[in-house]
């Protein structure tokens, strides 16, 4: 559990220090999905549900969609690449794409 919250910390300060309204609870947030994340090897976007869990491991390059925001740009992409520490937004997304798939999300 603390790993999972460990890694939510990690993908709200790379990801939503704008658009805040991602991480509340209320009927008018529009929370992250597994569709709304893409993570690629060099250039080539890994396919999450079906890749090996190797590949998603090598992944280098990750970005998050953002379908709705309250400043009124749909479907923003911000990605970000990966570094060698544990406190890196890829290896977060890695981690958390992880463990949605184990949890049949």
């Amino acid at each position: 559990m603390m790993l999972a919250i460990s890694d939510m910390v990690i993908l709200a300060f790379f990801f939503l220090l704008r658009p805040g309204e991602y991480t509340g609870t209320s009927s008018n947030t529009t929370p992250f999905t597994l569709r709304d994340i893409q993570l690629f090897v060099d250039k080539q976007r890994v396919n999450l549900l079906t890749c090996d869990d190797n590949i998603l491991l090598a992944t280098t390059f990750g970005t998050l969609e953002f379908t709705t925001q309250k400043n009124g740009v749909r479907g923003e992409v911000i990605g970000l690449g990966s570094t060698p520490e544990y406190f890196c937004p890829v290896k977060a997304l890695q981690r958390h794409v992880l463990h949605l798939r184990t949890n049949s999300a």
